[in-house]
């Protein structure tokens, strides 16, 4: 007679469950059984006959609603009252699983095409671009840093270029303007001093002046005094030389 599936255990399942499988005219043995399909798939290599009326076996690798259908060679094949369903379960990488998850199958990538060289062109190392990335900059010009290094030159690269926001802040017009008008008195105060400075300072360079020429024209004086007698008396000596020698030669002729 033929075979004729009545029940399952469980109905429904992933791939890979374990199912008990009750009818009647199952097989003598379980050489009797020339096939066994789920939903289309071969399950005949997990088969494990108990009885002529109780088999146990796996779902292999499908999804959908499908027949059990068993082929003997006693009774031909058999017919099915009852429905398998195989769902599709997400295995993680630490999941125990009994069948191999092909991910492409029915995994999508989150952004399909994704180039990772033409998003990061979208950004720039230069501090002063709009489109500045500090995690791209501390990549490129510190590559060999570990993963605290560039945490902590991050951090100093943001404490840098807040510093440079507040410089600049600091340093446009309007609140140079805001600067002038709340510090006016101070300023003016400042710039007195600045003129009185001025002042002492050119009068004292005039006096010092003075008294530099006054000492080198002192001194000038007294060198002639000390000087010219000699060159005087120098001059008298080669004159009174200069008669002898005349007066030998006269005497010589």
């Amino acid at each position: 007679m033929e075979p004729k599936v009545t029940g399952l255990s469980p109905m429904t399942g992933p791939p890979g469950t374990k199912i008990t499988v009750r009818g009647e005219n199952l097989g003598q043995s379980s050489r009797d059984i020339i096939s066994l399909t789920i939903t289309g798939a071969d399950c005949l290599p997990y088969l494990e006959w108990k009885s002529p009326k109780k088999i146990i076996t796996r779902c292999a690798k499908v999804i959908g609603n499908g027949d059990v259908v068993i082929t003997t060679n006693s009774g031909g094949v058999g017919t099915c009252d009852v429905q398998f369903n195989c769902y599709e379960e997400m295995v993680g990488p630490t999941d125990e699983s009994a069948v191999w998850v092909d991910e492409i199958d029915h995994q999508t990538p989150v952004k399909e095409n994704y180039n990772i060289s033409s998003a990061i062109d979208e950004y720039s190392v230069e501090t002063s671009s709009a489109r500045f990335m500090p995690q791209l900059y501390l990549v490129r010009n510190h590559p060999d840093a570990n993963l605290n290094d560039l945490e902590q030159l991050k951090r100093n690269l943001r404490t840098q270029l807040a510093n440079k926001n507040n410089f600049e802040a600091i340093n446009s017009d309007s609140n140079r303007s805001a600067l002038l008008k709340s510090d006016l008195p101070v300023i003016m105060e400042f710039l007195l001093i600045l003129e009185r400075l001025s002042k002492v300072i050119m009068t004292s360079r005039d006096a010092s002046i003075d008294s530099i020429v006054k000492s080198i024209n002192e001194g000038l004086t007294k060198t002639h005094e000390l000087f010219d007698p000699v060159f005087r008396q120098n001059s008298i000596v080669q004159l009174i030389e200069s008669h002898e020698e005349i007066c030998q030669i006269s005497t010589m002729l």
